[in-house]
């Protein structure tokens, strides 16, 4: 059996399984059994270093099926890390193959703020998978991939980072199939080998805690985008922020603090200066809540100093020239209390 056929096997025989017993379904059986070995026999090496996955049921059927191709260093459990999947449309007319996440571990780890942190990822993993588009994939963010209203399942569609959608009826030759998945397995690769999420949704920090600790749920939702964006630059697109921090001369624009006066040049470096990325904090809940990502050109940043950086975070990320107000204000009234 070719890859053709086993989809849809899948596909058209799955919705009318689960309305019977999971317990020796021969479909259960099938996926369970069969199907990781089709995979690996028709894709030759392909899948060498990666381990195909396939729907589970922990005593009840799945709403969907889904096969899953990881690469065990990321992850060797669908709960978690993120990967290429296929995933089946309850309706049976329908493929899903996008770069998902597992989410069963975000969920305990995060709990309300899950959701939240999920689709944060998803646009992380977008940006750090190039021009896909090139490869014939696209944002799939709002598919409605189940029958009846499913809001679990619908974040997870919403997380996830781009992909391709089949129509069973005219699925694709095995030989496009496989060249997708090789597509996908190379961009998957890439951002692997760009971090994943994990140098963004790394445990918070002692500033990140003191920062958020007083704040309400959509605030708290919002620095914490806030801040996960500009780790994300800083630490993959290091040029970029060189290059802005060189442009204004290395000084901070709040109070204009300059760090080769001050400190000279010391070992010829003069990245000590931060980038701030400037977006007010109702518009970063907005983009939340619309799965957007923020800006990242020149205009969108702010070069500050290390106490500048904190200390607008702890003022709720106001405008730069908010920021400056507020400074040059409790500075006067420093003064006049002494």
């Amino acid at each position: 059996m070719n890859l053709n056929e086993t989809f849809k096997k899948i596909a058209t025989e799955y919705p009318a399984a689960k309305k019977t017993k999971l317990k020796g379904n021969s479909l259960a059986n099938f996926i369970r059994s069969e199907v990781p070995k089709i995979i690996q026999n028709n894709t030759g090496n392909i899948l060498d270093k990666y381990k195909v996955l396939v729907v589970k049921h922990a005593g009840n059927w799945s709403s969907v099926a889904w096969i899953v191709i990881t690469n065990p260093k990321v992850s060797d459990t669908a709960k978690r890390g993120f990967y290429p999947v296929y995933s089946f449309f309850e309706n049976g007319r329908k493929i899903m193959f996008s770069l998902g996440q597992g989410y069963y571990d975000i969920r305990k780890m995060y709990k309300k703020e899950a959701n939240s942190i999920l689709i944060s990822r998803g646009i992380i993993l977008k940006n750090k998978s190039g021009d896909f588009k090139k490869y014939g994939f696209k944002n799939v963010s709002s598919t409605k991939i189940t029958l009846k209203k499913d809001k679990q399942r619908e974040i997870w569609v919403k997380s996830t980072a781009f992909g391709k959608i089949y129509d069973v009826k005219n699925l694709p030759s095995d030989q496009i199939l496989i060249q997708d998945l090789k597509n996908m397995l190379k961009i998957y690769d890439r951002v692997v080998a760009k971090g994943g999420t994990s140098e963004v949704f790394e445990e918070p920090d002692l500033e990140d805690i003191e920062i958020i600790e007083n704040l309400n749920g959509s605030e708290k939702k919002a620095i914490r985008k806030h801040r996960e964006h500009e780790k994300y630059y800083i630490k993959t697109d290091p040029t970029f922020i060189k290059k802005l921090k060189k442009k204004f001369n290395y000084t901070c624009q709040a109070c204009n603090l300059n760090f080769e006066k001050i400190y000279g040049k010391y070992n010829n470096k003069l990245d000590y200066v931060e980038a701030h990325h400037i977006v007010p904090k109702s518009e970063i809940i907005k983009m939340i809540d619309l799965n957007q990502e923020l800006g990242r050109e020149e205009k969108d940043f702010a070069i500050l100093c290390a106490n500048c950086h904190r200390m607008i975070h702890r003022y709720g990320c106001p405008s730069l020239e908010e920021f400056k107000k507020k400074i040059r204000e409790d500075y006067k009234n420093f003064l006049m209390k002494e």
